[in-house]
């Protein structure tokens, strides 16, 4: 399929049953520089490779979630990358709604285009546009002392790939007055960044925002700060190695931080283009009177860490030696995440507070973090061997996962939920103000 964008012509291919546009660059930058935007130009752009991961270690405790996708990946420094996945019967001028996913990953992994965030199945199902965004991570993107070193870079990469989805959606057959950003873990974490962002305003009417780890954004500036100064002398002309190298050690710093420790790179608050977290709610309430919010948490976030996070580990223990460990998990899933959700879909004109309970019940990891994964994205083959769908058979999966992308895209259509016709797994709440 050829897609005419003014006078260029950019070819996607057709993959699973869509039309998939690969790789397209949206922004440009240096290592360690805000990236400026990047316009479509030129004869011919041939969009048919999917966009590398930006640089990352790889973390092999996460294999027996996700069974080991990053490995397979492409890797640079330069990522700021996004990929259009379209509707098979889409025509140009169409307007579709555009659902926009930033990826999770604690800020240091993961990647727009891994299989485990293929959109396929609701671009197929519920005839939405996708468009997945790839952008600087680590101390390529979160981690900066605001001067002369920039820092947020990948959070400004991000804001380069909505200005694009803007400028250029409608060519693809997207409605670029009908946007929902949404995504999981440090990408919902993300997408809340974004909301209080007046660079975005009206980028975007509605949002998404899945298991966001509300609980760990306060008291980190003496623990970033403490970390840029570890690796700064490298930080400008370091081989990609040993930048890996280094950030595999400055991320072990945070282990001092107590619970903010568990994931040391993220968004600094105070530091362009984001307001101090005094200002936060504030901002938030205020985009909030035009942007529809959707928002929750999984009901076992934490059980997927305990093997692989220490703080975590240590905290758990803790709380088991005096209540019972469902109790435990209960108690810190609700501090990371819960709080937080609820929290905001008070705060909001318009929001739906949900919860997500799915697994078999004997699966130790049933409900955790990052359980709507295998619902919303990927497909059998991406998924068959994780834990995450343990005691289930893939039809229960396809059939479960089927009414949760149903949700999610008529949320992202209409901006409202039909809390009537949930399914059983997913207990939603309307909060109006």
């Amino acid at each position: 399929m050829i897609w005419k964008v003014r006078n260029t012509e950019v070819r996607g291919w057709n993959d699973g049953g869509i039309w998939r546009v690969s790789g397209l660059k949206y922004a440009n930058a240096e290592r360690h520089d805000i990236p400026e935007f990047n316009t479509i130009k030129g004869r011919v752009i041939n969009a048919t490779k999917r966009a590398p991961a930006s640089f990352q270690n790889i973390n092999d405790s996460l294999s027996p979630f996700f069974g080991g996708e990053e490995e397979n990946a492409r890797y640079t420094d330069y990522p700021q990358r996004l990929s259009i996945h379209i509707p098979i019967d889409t025509k140009p001028t169409d307007k579709k709604p555009v659902m926009v996913f930033l990826h999770g990953g604690s800020y240091v992994g993961g990647a727009g285009d891994l299989r485990i965030f293929d959109p396929k199945r609701i671009v197929r199902e519920q005839n939405v546009i996708v468009v997945t965004v790839t952008n600087r991570l680590g101390v390529l993107g979160y981690l900066g002392n605001n001067s002369d070193y920039p820092s947020n870079l990948g959070l400004l990469d991000q804001i380069e790939a909505l200005r694009f989805v803007n400028k250029y959606i409608s060519y693809f057959g997207g409605d670029d007055k009908n946007i929902t950003l949404f995504g999981q873990s440090s990408g919902a974490d993300s997408v809340m960044n974004l909301m209080v962002i007046d660079e975005t305003e009206g980028m975007f009417q509605k949002i998404i925002v899945q298991s966001a780890p509300f609980g760990l954004r306060q008291n980190r500036e003496t623990m970033s700060m403490e970390m840029f100064t570890h690796q700064r002398e490298a930080y400008k002309d370091a081989d990609m190695k040993t930048l890996m190298g280094i950030q595999a050690d400055v991320g072990k710093i945070g282990s001092k931080y107590g619970l903010n420790g568990s994931m040391p790179f993220g968004a600094q608050y105070g530091h362009h283009p984001l307001p101090s977290l005094k200002l936060f709610d504030e901002k938030f309430i205020e985009r909030a009177k035009n942007v529809s919010v959707m928002i929750g948490s999984n009901a076992r976030e934490v059980v997927m860490f305990l093997e692989v996070v220490p703080i975590l580990q240590r905290m758990y223990q803790n709380v088991v030696t005096r209540v019972i460990p469902e109790a435990a998990i209960a108690v810190l899933s609700k501090r990371i995440y819960a709080s937080g959700a609820k929290h905001y879909a008070k705060l909001a004109k318009n929001a739906y507070l949900y919860e997500i309970s799915w697994g078999a019940r004997q699966n130790l990891y049933r409900a955790s973090h990052c359980i709507e994964s295998p619902l919303l994205f990927g497909d059998e083959d991406v998924w068959k061997d994780s834990v995450f769908i343990t005691g289930k058979d893939w039809a229960s999966v396809e059939h479960d996962g089927k009414k949760l992308r149903y949700v999610w895209a008529e949320f992202a259509k209409h901006g409202t939920i039909d809390v009537k016709l949930t399914p059983k797994f997913l207990k939603v709440n309307h909060f109006k103000n």
